[in-house]
């Protein structure tokens, strides 16, 4: 099996556009070491669909904070995580349990627990009396990404055949909204394994899929076991890089590309060492649930899809 990461891409010069303010689009599409990185960002999702991104916008003790909290939430007790459980409807926010999620049908149960993060819940208090640090850490980091995201957006938004500078951004306006876009922070969480034994036959950690929204950050711990496939059809190991965030081109985004944006698959598998837990935090980047998703070419290569009915067909195939 091939080693070779996907493309490394520093991103430090984003910071010069950190806050985003409005006159920023002139100078942002003007400036010669954005346009290079936008060309980078295209040629590494044209190849492969996901890169690494370094030296970015969103500060360490940041991601930190977001996964001790995240660790302190999945130490509490059964009955504590089901107080705030995820609920059977469009709702997604709250504990998905262990073994509940099933990503790759040919496959058993996913070995893994979530929760699906969003700043504005109706179970504040419940959360809150639970574990009061919680949803201001979480919130910053949520917040944190959504800022890059809007960035990211931007920089993709010029490698696409449209004449509108803001059409990416202007297609997720609600991000952030509850009743108007889906994105969602996710804290993922895979216990220790107790034995080989106790595994079924094929069973992995989270099983194949693609991502359904536009684009995914993602931050992974030192454990690994995320493997994407590369350009020859393989699955490589996306090794952990400290400091990094592996972002990955999404099903929307491959629609609105016309395919020349690569929504790869991926898994994570099991680690050599059972004994080792492993977290991750993926942010979801998701369209608004308004809007129609189309081929931006002119061409019908794609059928076009309401990004929220997509959303909820694939909820009802992974929890079904």
């Amino acid at each position: 099996m091939s080693e070779k990461l996907f493309p490394i891409i520093n991103v430090q010069h984003l910071n010069t556009y950190i806050p985003w303010c409005i006159g920023h689009e002139d100078k942002f599409y003007k400036d010669s070491k954005i346009i290079q990185l936008s060309k980078e960002i295209a040629e590494a999702f044209i190849e492969w669909g996901f890169i690494y991104l370094i030296n970015h916008t969103i500060k360490q003790e940041v991601i930190s904070n977001g996964f001790d909290l995240s660790r302190q939430f999945f130490k509490l007790n059964t009955t504590q995580k089901e107080a705030v459980l995820r609920p059977n409807t469009g709702e997604n926010w709250g504990y998905v349990p262990f073994k509940f999620e099933t990503f790759e049908k040919s496959r058993p149960f996913d070995l893994k627990e979530c929760f699906n993060f969003f700043p504005i819940t109706e179970k504040l208090e419940t959360i809150n009396k639970i574990l009061p640090a919680f949803m201001p850490v979480e919130v910053n980091l949520f917040n944190q990404c959504k800022q890059l995201s809007e960035l990211l957006l931007q920089l993709i938004n010029m490698q696409l055949p449209v004449s509108d500078r803001n059409f990416l951004n202007d297609q997720h306006k609600g991000l952030g909204s509850l009743d108007e876009n889906p994105t969602i922070t996710r804290l993922l969480y895979y216990p220790p394994i107790k034995s080989e034994e106790s595994l079924l036959e094929n069973q992995l950690r989270c099983g194949e899929h693609s991502d359904y929204g536009t684009i995914t950050l993602l931050f992974q711990d030192e454990v690994g076991g995320l493997q994407v496939v590369n350009p020859s059809g393989e699955y490589v190991n996306a090794t952990p890089i400290p400091g990094s965030i592996v972002v990955n081109c999404g099903d929307m985004l491959e629609l609105w590309s016309a395919g020349k944006f690569k929504s790869t698959r991926h898994r994570v598998l099991m680690p050599n060492d059972y004994d080792k837990a492993r977290q991750s935090i993926a942010f979801f980047c998701h369209p608004d649930n308004n809007i129609t998703v189309s081929c931006l070419d002119g061409s019908d290569k794609f059928k076009p899809q309401n990004p929220y009915e997509y959303l909820m067909q694939k909820f009802a195939d992974t929890y079904g």
